[in-house]
């Protein structure tokens, strides 16, 4: 009886390590895209982030102002409807001329953070025999 023999030659050991080192490649090709996706939207991110606290910013420097123009109306002494006038026109003049809203007493202040969206925060001045001298309704981001 004659006993076969399995034997590998080099053919095969070529052909295999050939097939291993093109698995590898490929791995190594797909996490290196893998990797820099990941960084691109991290720098996008980190972008977007940046741009909305900065417009948080200048929202946050428009409602100071506000505050100081109502506290400095108060100080007038004015009441009812010449109080609200005082307040509309030293905010039109601070903050531009569609700011104030009459007949809701509020003030829309809006902030560009990137090409479409927008922060937004919405006033509402209060009476002059209140403590807080504004409240606000919304602060939210916009798509426009």
């Amino acid at each position: 009886m004659k006993k076969y023999e399995f034997k590998v030659s080099t053919g095969i050991t070529s052909i295999m390590m050939i097939f291993v080192v093109l698995c590898l490649t490929a791995f190594g090709v797909l996490s290196f895209s893998s990797a820099n996706a990941d960084m691109k939207l991290s720098v996008k991110n980190a972008d977007s982030i940046s741009d909305y606290y900065k417009a948080e910013g200048i929202i946050n420097e428009k409602i100071c102002s506000i505050d100081g123009i109502i506290l400095q109306v108060r100080q007038e002494g004015l009441s009812g409807d010449s109080y609200y006038e005082a307040v509309k026109n030293a905010i039109n003049e601070s903050c531009g001329e569609n700011a104030y809203n009459q007949e809701n007493n509020t003030v829309t202040i809006k902030e560009s953070i990137s090409g479409s969206r927008s922060l937004c925060a919405v006033l509402k001045i209060n009476d002059e025999n209140t403590d807080e001298g504004y409240s606000i309704e919304n602060y939210a981001v916009k798509s426009e």
